[in-house]
């Protein structure tokens, strides 16, 4: 996204901090005025199939998506829809002009990774003095 010429604002928007909440933190703290057409739904899956289903935006400076906490209009909400990663993708070389690996963690679509397995407990082997 680029300013070619600031306007009068029309339409919603709303002033948001791209903070990279619900996307592992780390957004640049940018305040950003976030239109409807900058956003797009993500969504995440648990381990017992339920599945949930966020309102994010791009940041355009530093290219991390932040989920809006914020209460959306529901004709705004009911247009919105979910870019598939190749577009996310695309924006990401855009935003960091290929820069190196993308900044954002896309949330995955069901293959959510197995958990860690708990350390085995160590024995102390006996010391002989």
């Amino acid at each position: 996204m680029e300013v070619i010429r600031p306007g009068n604002p029309g339409g919603w928007s709303i002033e948001q901090t791209c903070t990279g909440a619900g996307n592992g933190g780390g957004g640049c703290q940018a305040v950003l005025r976030v239109s409807a057409s900058d956003l797009y739904i993500t969504s995440s899956n648990s381990y017992d199939g339920s599945s949930d289903s966020y309102t994010t935006f791009m940041c355009p400076l530093c290219g991390m998506e932040t989920d809006v906490r914020a209460a959306i209009p529901s004709a705004i909400s009911r247009s919105l829809s979910e870019p598939s990663r190749a577009t996310v993708r695309e924006w990401q070389v855009r935003i960091l002009g290929g820069r190196g690996a993308p900044a954002i963690r896309i949330r995955p679509r069901g293959d959510t990774p197995e958990p860690e397995p708990a350390p085995s407990p160590q024995r102390n082997p006996r010391r002989r003095l």
